[in-house]
Parts: structure tokens; C-alpha cells; sequence
């Protein structure tokens, strides 16, 4: 019916897009034209990443994860398909759009549909209600997990630290991080040497990327030693994970907000150390991934 007016977020006013434009402040252009710098090179980065996860990690990795991932770094870093060029890009005008909300969408725009997720449990709902059993399971009011949100909607929910550095996945260049990481504790055990070997370098060139970023401007110290305290966790696990691999990958849990998964003997620890035979084979480590760069770079 065309004479109801169901207002918004499902139609758009006459008056949407009509209010004046406020005159432009040189130092706010400048600020915003900063920010867009720094997002534009970390979403470049996220779309080379996506590439490679296609290219090299098929095998590795389920189809599902591999397709979240996909799904959170396309939402967060405003990539889309270019039909024309065949080709994912980096779309400026959502790069816009995600820094300045307010301009690249009308505050009563029409507001896009849920995913497909939302409309299942949405359907499970409703179709639970008429078999007269009420409320759902308890398990799908759970919050939605750090994965399954991007900077916009950050998870609420505190998670522990047990000593290592939980990203903060409200900054939206670290959710590049934290998926690189997620998809390194999902990397299925049966992969090739040299396939973890590639994916853990590209953390590492990640982590050393963003400190150089970081280090192009002055008030960043506190979040370069974020990022520092990062690298040395992730080199831990890396130095344990074949010794103790559940707990190496707790580490990891940790890291992107998951809770640890307790061994089921009680006497295994939770977390995998660092001993002195780790401490030395770190160096070892170290040394066969920039080994394994300078191989990529010829």
C-alpha cells in the first residue's frame, strides 16, 4: 500500500539529503584526509590478504571460517567486486562513508537487510513459536563473538587476559590482526611445514607493518608497544605449538577474546611456557621465516 508511510530505516523522507552542508574546516580536511591515508593502507592490506588466503590457503583452512573472515574484512575495510575489471578492490567511497557515517548516510536513509545469519535465527525463532516451545535456545541469545562483529559494533563482553595482550578489536586496523591470528588457529594441523611457515609470516610482516605506521606519528609509543608485546606472544606460541599444541593455541584463543579450552588432565598447564630449549629455538625461528621472506621477494 502506497499510502502508508512507514517512515525510517525503511524508507527515505523528502527531506533526506536536504539539509545544508556545513562549510569545510582546513584542519578537520586535514585530520580526515590523515585517517583515510592510514585506513586506505591498512584496507590495501586486508585485500592482499584475502587474495592469499585464496590463493595459497584452500586446503588449510575450512571453507566456512575461510568465509567469515572473508565476509568481516569485506564489511570492515570497504572492499568490493568490480564486475567490470573482474577484480575485489578497495572501494573509496565506503572508506568515506565508514569514517564519516553521518555524510555517507542520512540519518533516516534506508538501512540495508540483515544478513543471512540474523534472518535464520530470525526464522528458528518464529518457527520454535508455533511449535508452542516460547523462547529459543539459551545458546542463541549468546552475544555475538569478537568474529562475528566489526569496529562499528564492538563486543562488549570483557575477556581475560591471562597475561597476554587481548587485541582491541574496536580499532578497526587491528581487526585485520585478529583475523590474520583467527585463521592461524584454525589452520588444520595436516597442513604442510612450509604453508604454516607462509601464514605465520604474513602475521609477522603484519605486526612490523603497523609499527612502522605507527611510528610515522608522534603520540603512537603506548600502541607500538601494544603491537611489540603481540609479536612476542605469537612468536611464543609459535616456538610451542608443536611441543604443546592445545596449549600453545590458547595463546591465540586469548588473543582474539575467546575463552582458553582446558586439557582434560588436570596436571597440563593452560598455557604453553617458554623454557630454555623454546628461548633458543626462537632465534631458529625467527631466522627461517626472514629466510623464507628474502626466498618470496626473488
Amino acid at each position: 500500500d502506497k499510502t502508508i508511510k512507514w517512515g525510517a530505516p525503511f524508507e527515505v523522507s523528502d527531506q533526506a539529503g536536504k539539509e545544508k552542508e556545513k562549510p569545510a574546516n582546513p584542519l578537520e580536511e586535514q585530520e580526515f584526509q590523515a585517517d583515510y591515508d592510514e585506513l586506505y593502507a591498512t584496507a590495501s592490506r586486508a585485500l592482499k590478504f584475502l587474495q592469499k588466503l585464496r590463493e595459497n590457503f584452500l586446503e588449510g583452512i575450512a571453507p566456512t571460517v575461510r568465509n567469515e573472515m572473508c565476509e568481516r574484512l569485506i564489511a570492515s575495510f570497504g572492499l568490493m567486486y568490480d564486475e567490470i575489471d573482474e577484480a575485489w578492490k578497495v572501494s573509496e567511497n565506503k572508506l568515506k562513508e565508514i569514517l564519516r557515517p553521518a555524510e555517507g548516510k542520512a540519518v533516516d536513509a534506508c538501512e540495508p537487510l540483515p544478513t543471512r545469519k540474523k534472518l535464520l535465527k530470525r526464522v528458528k525463532k518464529l518457527a520454535m513459536s508455533f511449535n508452542g516451545k516460547g523462547a529459543c535456545d539459551p545458546e542463541e541469545e549468546k552475544e555475538e563473538s569478537p568474529q562475528d562483529v566489526t569496529a562499528s559494533e564492538p563486543n562488549k563482553a570483557e575477556s581475560k587476559s591471562y597475561g597476554f595482550y587481548v587485541i582491541d578489536q574496536t580499532n578497526r586496523h587491528n581487526i585485520l590482526l585478529a583475523e590474520m591470528i583467527r585463521g592461524q588457529l584454525m589452520l588444520k594441523r595436516s597442513s604442510k611445514v612450509l604453508t604454516i611457515k607462509q601464514y605465520s609470516g604474513l602475521i609477522l610482516d603484519e605486526i612490523e607493518t603497523r609499527v612502522k605506521d605507527l611510528a610515522k606519528t608522534d603520540g603512537n609509543i603506548s600502541s607500538i608497544k601494544v603491537l611489540k608485546k603481540t609479536k612476542k606472544d605469537f612468536l611464543l606460541y609459535l616456538n610451542t605449538c608443536k611441543k604443546t599444541n592445545r596449549a600453545a593455541k590458547n595463546i591465540l584463543r586469548v588473543m582474539i577474546g575467546n575463552d582458553p579450552v582446558h586439557a582434560k588432565v588436570a596436571t597440563e598447564p593452560l598455557f604453553a611456557k617458554e623454557d630454555s630449549k623454546s628461548s633458543s629455538s626462537a632465534v631458529t625461528a625467527k631466522a627461517a621465516l626472514t629466510k623464507l621472506k628474502k626466498k618470496r621477494a626473488f
